[in-house]
């Protein structure tokens, strides 16, 4: 379930391979606070920092992340995208038709405040789904981009020994 609002917005989903349920929250600039503790949503919440300040906490918590962790968040991302029956460009696609479709209907002075309902009914559910996909999309490159820096810094490691 996800909360279409302004930054930052929390979005939670289950994977339908494993069963395991993944939180996220993501901001603006494509951090993410990837499985975020009850303690970091408190805050997120309730105290009165700046956008940046909630950002720079979100990527010290991510990074706190093993690589493990990270890489089955990413495929559970991963995954989720892929059960979806339209990528994330076709629903914008979809939704641009729709927004014509209403301002034809809303043009038309016999159409049906029934029609405009539905046309705006739909609307609605694809914002959200576009949001999601959106939000799903960046904290999977996030993550992804965590993961390789990760990697690089073991392997950096490695090497000097």
């Amino acid at each position: 379930y996800g909360f279409v609002e302004d930054w930052p917005s929390c979005w939670n989903f289950a994977d339908s391979t494993t069963g395991d349920n993944y939180a996220f929250v993501s901001f603006e600039k494509g951090i993410a606070a990837i499985n975020p503790s009850a303690d970091f949503l408190r805050y997120i919440w309730q105290s009165n920092e700046s956008q940046e300040e909630y950002e720079e906490s979100a990527g010290w918590h991510s990074e706190s992340l093993s690589v493990v962790d990270l890489e089955r968040f990413a495929g559970a991302v991963r995954s989720r995208l892929g059960e979806f029956a339209t990528t994330l460009g076709e629903d914008r696609k979809l939704l641009f038709a729709e927004e014509q479709a209403l301002l034809v209907a809303s043009s038309i002075s016999s159409s049906s405040g029934d029609t405009t309902n539905r046309i705006e009914d739909v609307m609605s559910a694809m914002n959200y789904r576009i949001a999601f996909k959106s939000a799903l999309t960046s904290s999977y490159i996030y993550a992804e981009s965590m993961v390789a820096a990760k990697t690089r810094g073991n392997d950096a490691i490695k090497q000097e020994l």
